[in-house]
């Protein structure tokens, strides 16, 4: 990388003699920094970086000429699909008749090539610019909005692995704060980290194994029952003072006991992984229990609330490489708050009995049917939708929750508070009808013969 300008070049140095002992100087460089965005506008802007060589020729320090050379037979794609003939194009010095000389030769520059085009290129992706501002980009909008590495790809998660450092280890360890953004509309608790897949990483690692070993088919095998859905990890230090972290770790909708985990932090051993680099400092997480033995994980903490990881299967550090995923901590939008995180809001110096005017227009949002936030960690959550008119005056003109005409019991809406401009506490009144609601009683807040159900609303266009 040439440190002026930030972006990626190849550099030649040749010297040649012409017969009379006077040496002449031949520096070259190919500008391999990516202008284009994905696609096949991408794969011809890497021909043309490949095949292009800007020169200059001097002798005695006396500058001969410039220009540069073009090799023809990467000239259009069809040319490029023959790579074996291009890598029969050059020989290695040494013993030319000794074809495994050669052939170690070339496909040492074709792996050479196809990890330039992987790390620091990528023509296919739909991204510009060098590799390391593009992470740096990621990591920026990453540590922004909690859900973002959730909808990032294998490719693009593994490359943001091999080039952002991690935090420390004890950045693992949830603390079991609370924080309300009232602004951004979300509860953020760190009572555990929750996980989630890389949305191409399943099919593709299936497929892998199914092509490969009987003993890593095997593997694969068990593998999936230990990835459907998503999977929450706990962490906290472990006892006896060795430096290490304990996790613990559930998967959603699979019966089997909790992973007991063990992290620690290490110095990755090798190069045999796209996404590690030999000496990176990465998280190593073990299990101590059957039947989690089997799995591996290693992890890379990216910013304060999420961290990115690869699921081995086999013995570290050569198990098979089953699935890339990302972790954040535990937080969610105001739409799947609690009982507990109403209470929170409503207590909160922040909120405040609108004017009137202010409920005016449509408001659409959830009834509010669990009682603490951590009771869908093994189900994942069916909300009540909530739908409301409101008039000038501040009377609900039309009001209903999943659905159902929520006026015809003779309730009321009481208490609305407002969180922030666009959004709404409040609960409803059933007078002394529960009816349909028995199924959410935990939620249902007893008063003098009365019931009371909360809602959260957004306020819509």
């Amino acid at each position: 990388v040439n440190p002026a300008t930030g972006e990626a070049e190849m550099v030649y140095h040749l010297e040649f003699d012409d017969g009379s002992r006077r040496r002449i100087l031949f520096e070259g460089r190919k500008y391999m920094q990516k202008d284009e965005a994905g696609g096949l506008r991408g794969f011809e802007e890497l021909l043309e970086d490949y095949t292009t060589l800007f020169v200059h020729i001097s002798t005695g320090g006396a500058e001969l000429g410039t220009g540069h050379l073009r090799f023809r037979t990467f000239e259009n794609l069809a040319a490029f699909r023959s790579l074996t003939q291009f890598l029969t194009s050059f020989r290695v010095r040494g013993n030319n008749n000794d074809p495994i000389l050669q052939l170690r030769g070339q496909m040492k520059f074709a792996a050479f090539t196809g990890q330039f085009v992987q790390r620091e290129y990528d023509p296919a992706g739909n991204t510009t610019g060098n590799l390391r501002d593009d992470v740096r980009a990621e990591v920026v909008r990453g540590a922004a909005d909690p859900d973002f590495f959730a909808t990032q790809t294998t490719e693009s998660l593994q490359a943001i692995l091999r080039q952002q450092p991690t935090l420390p280890l004890d950045r693992l360890v949830n603390s079991g704060a609370v924080r309300v953004d009232a602004a951004g509309g979300r509860v953020f608790r760190d009572l555990f980290w929750k996980g989630s897949f890389a949305k191409d990483s399943l099919p593709g690692g299936e497929e892998r194994l199914r092509n490969a070993a009987l003993t890593a088919a095997a593997a694969g095998h068990t593998g999936a029952a230990f990835t459907q859905g998503a999977f929450f990890k706990q962490f906290d230090v472990a006892p006896g003072g060795g430096g290490g972290l304990r996790g613990h770790v559930v998967n959603y909708d699979v019966k089997l006991i909790p992973g007991d985990a063990e992290v620690r932090q290490i110095d990755y051993p090798n190069n045999g992984r796209r996404y590690f680099a030999q000496g990176d400092q990465v998280l190593l997480l073990t299990y101590k229990n059957d039947p989690y033995r089997i799995v591996y994980d290693t992890i890379k903490v990216i910013d304060e609330n999420s961290a990115i990881g690869v699921m081995h299967l086999g013995p570290f550090p050569d198990g098979v490489e089953f699935a890339t995923f990302v972790m954040s901590r535990y937080s969610y939008g105001f739409e799947l708050m609690s009982m507990d995180d109403y209470r929170l809001l409503n207590a909160s110096p922040g909120t405040r009995p609108p004017a009137p005017a202010e409920l005016a227009g449509r408001w659409e949002g959830r009834m509010i049917t669990q009682a603490h936030p951590t009771i869908s960690l093994m189900s994942k959550p069916h909300p009540v939708n909530v739908s409301g008119t409101f008039a000038p005056d501040g009377s609900s003109s039309l009001f209903k929750i999943g659905g159902i005409d929520a006026l015809w019991t003779g309730g009321k809406i009481g208490d609305v508070r407002m969180v922030n401009p666009s959004t709404m506490i409040g609960r409803w009144d059933l007078g002394p009808k529960l009816g349909w609601l028995a199924a959410v009683q935990d939620c249902v807040e007893p008063n003098e013969g009365h019931f009371w159900v909360h809602f959260v609303l957004s306020r819509k266009p």
